[in-house]
């Protein structure tokens, strides 16, 4: 069982990877935007979209997804700014 209640943190303020092996998120707080749209992808930054644009309301995010392919989670700065901080466990490997 991955427990899903803390995690390791990375602050985000542009298109990065979060983590280069696969993680499960547990969310997202943003610290600050102008009117900031991102994009999660799975498998680094030609990974596939697992979602649609996100316009984040500043505060903590809940989002829990599991980024399985190689490359891990990784977010796309679409258009304005953001200041968050990502949060996320690696998955183990077995």
């Amino acid at each position: 069982m991955i427990p899903l209640a803390a995690g390791s943190y990375k602050n985000v303020t542009g298109t990065v990877s979060i983590s280069a092996v696969p993680s499960i998120l547990t969310g997202f707080y943003v610290n600050n935007t102008s009117s900031g749209v991102i994009q999660f992808l799975d498998g680094g930054s030609g990974g596939t979209a697992v979602d649609g644009n996100i316009t984040p309301a500043i505060g903590w995010n809940f989002y829990p997804a599991a980024f399985t392919k190689t490359g891990g989670p990784y977010v796309t700065l679409v258009s304005g700014s953001i200041d968050m901080t990502v949060v996320f466990n690696p998955i183990p490997v077995a």
